[in-house]
């Protein structure tokens, strides 16, 4: 019987072996893929945003905020990979005990501040649609900057306390979610309001206001229909309202698309996370082969979902589309620019 317990024991020690060896070659794998994806497309988009043609819509900054902590986030990723550390045999977010903090510090910060400019999104549009007349009064470039303040200030603050009571070193490892004696009441507190504010609360707002917003829209669609019926002899005025229509369905539209593969795409992450804290085991420190593998596939999930929005833009909005060529064929333009200018002040000096 005893060494039936030890012939086990070793056959799940080896799967687990396996198993983490196989999650690491994945891991090698979509990470660079995501890193290199996530920074070209998110600096694309903020480029995209400071163009004359969208730098004049406040909805260009929140737009801008939101890729900047997809980027910042994109960039966190592969130092919270175990994968890393097995390469590299050391845990480089434990340098220190302030880089450990500062670390996990910023990567909460960024999550939030991506879920809740992603809602605040979500509420320009339901302005810009249900109170069109108002809303070149409410959705101004100010008020584009004070609801950012507004979002990020209390994240500052917030997260700066709960790193402080929970995250450190321990045998060499940074370690996230281990509060320090005397404090684990209120750390788990402090974990199911991070779970509200990250994924259950915004996405409850994000599916009701889009949804507000799509009916809204449909309804818009079939007075328009009507409207042209009854006004067929005005055909040409109609058009060029139609025109108009159009280019605002379409913002909206790449809008849903981003916002909604916010709500699928992170949902995995928050589900395990919520079944962790239920159970009341620490996500990032369980060894449960189970815990493991759902663990790297509700991440691999989540950081998609920082990585396709620049995928999304374009396959939903034509304008964005156009915006980004014309930068892109002017940035390959530049150095063929030089090296005439190079050539011809050659041919200029030789004469």
């Amino acid at each position: 019987m005893a060494n039936l317990s030890v012939s086990d024991y070793n056959n799940t020690s080896t799967s687990k072996t396996n198993i983490t060896y196989y999650l690491d070659i994945v891991s090698y794998v979509y990470v660079p893929i995501f890193v290199a994806v996530g920074v070209i497309g998110n600096s694309l988009i903020i480029r995209v945003m400071t163009s004359p043609n969208f730098s004049r819509l406040p909805v260009s900054r929140l737009l801008m905020a939101m890729s900047l902590s997809d980027l910042i986030i994109i960039l966190l990723l592969p130092f919270n990979q175990n994968s890393l550390r097995h390469l590299l045999g050391r845990d480089i977010k434990a340098l220190s005990e302030a880089g450990c903090k500062l670390y996990f510090w910023m990567y909460r910060f960024v999550r939030q501040t991506s879920s809740w400019i992603m809602v605040t999104i979500s509420c320009e549009r339901f302005v810009a649609v249900w109170m069109p007349i108002k809303a070149k009064r409410i959705n101004t470039i100010r008020n584009a900057y004070v609801i950012i303040t507004v979002v990020c200030i209390p994240f500052v603050v917030y997260f700066g306390y709960v790193t402080s009571l929970a995250d450190r070193i321990i045998n060499g490892v940074c370690i996230a979610s281990r509060p320090i004696v005397g404090m684990e009441v209120k750390f788990r507190i402090f974990v199911g309001v991070n779970l509200l504010l990250y994924y259950f609360l915004p996405s409850n707002i994000l599916i009701i206001v889009n949804s507000l917003i799509v009916y809204k829209l449909v309804m818009m669609k079939k007075k328009r229909q009507t409207q042209i019926d009854i006004t067929r002899n005005t055909e040409s005025s109609s058009g060029r309202k139609n025109n108009k229509c159009c280019v605002t369905s379409k913002t909206n539209m790449m809008l849903l698309c981003v916002t909604t593969s916010f709500v699928i795409l992170v949902a995995p992450n928050a589900i395990f996370h919520l079944v962790s804290f239920i159970r009341k085991e620490n996500a990032f420190e369980s060894t449960s082969l189970l815990v493991v593998v759902l663990r790297q596939m509700a991440v691999i999930m989540e950081q998609l979902n920082h990585s396709i929005n620049i995928v999304l833009y374009v396959l939903s909005n034509n304008r964005f589309r156009k915006e980004l060529v014309i930068i892109v064929k002017r940035t390959n333009s530049k150095p063929n620019n030089k090296i005439e200018l190079n050539v011809t002040g050659m041919i200029s000096s030789v004469n």
